[in-house]
């Protein structure tokens, strides 16, 4: 990977920001505040040993916290507010959440909903099984950051080193918002970056992977004895 800095380009192309093509679109459920302060959330964030799935209503807390739109620039509609801080306001990261009971699904922050994926079955499988490695059994949804290296090559050259650390600022504020909703996240770093950036069929942008996470939910998962018995 290229390590020299990134450089600001004084003419920028005409790219214009894409989207993962989606099958279909499912809306989330209108999102609620945490009441949860600063302090509190910084006390409480851990790396989550613990996990059970998320509901709707917990992944569109999460995920509107930390990738909804506040607003977008009139003159450079590439560029976007957010409650995170990103590249020149490019948020050029596109956030996966899987799980088993909806396969890979993408968060569309300007619809608040989560678009279907088609994705590559065998690829699929070669990275949850090298999530379940991490944490075998976790039932976690798994968050994968994939991130448009035309975007940010529109506006930056020597752009990849500036997508790592943008993703790394998302993913520690990620873990700050799951803590305010008291929702069990653990970082699992650029694990199956190469599987991740053939996962999904029918993009046309260059991608990188630049991150994965686990993402669970604030009922505590049942004890071993407790699913045996609900077998």
């Amino acid at each position: 990977m290229n390590t020299k800095d990134a450089i600001r380009r004084a003419q920028l192309g005409k790219y214009e920001r894409q989207s993962l093509p989606i099958l279909s679109s499912t809306p989330l459920p209108a999102p609620h505040k945490s009441n949860c302060s600063f302090t509190t959330a910084l006390e409480k964030r851990v790396s989550a040993e613990s996990f059970s799935w998320p509901t709707n209503e917990e992944l569109s807390d999460f995920l509107n916290d930390v990738s909804g739109i506040r607003f977008v620039d009139r003159n450079d509609r590439n560029r976007q507010k957010r409650c995170v801080a990103s590249m020149g306001a490019l948020h050029p990261a596109h956030l996966l959440v899987y799980r088993p009971t909806a396969g890979w699904q993408v968060y569309i922050p300007d619809e608040h909903s989560l678009g279907q994926l088609s994705v590559n079955e065998t690829n699929s499988k070669r990275l949850l099984d090298l999530v379940d490695e991490h944490l075998v059994g976790h039932q976690a949804a798994v968050i994968c950051l994939l991130s448009d290296c035309d975007l940010a090559e529109n506006y930056y050259e020597h752009y990849a080193p500036l997508l790592l650390r943008d993703a790394g600022v998302l993913m520690g504020h990620a873990a700050l918002v799951a803590s305010a909703h008291g929702l069990p996240f653990r970082i699992l770093g650029r694990t199956g970056t190469d599987i991740a950036e053939s996962l999904i069929r029918g993009v046309r942008f260059r991608l990188l992977a630049t991150g994965l996470a686990l993402l669970g939910s604030k009922v505590f998962p049942a004890s071993p004895q407790s699913r045996s018995a609900i077998v």
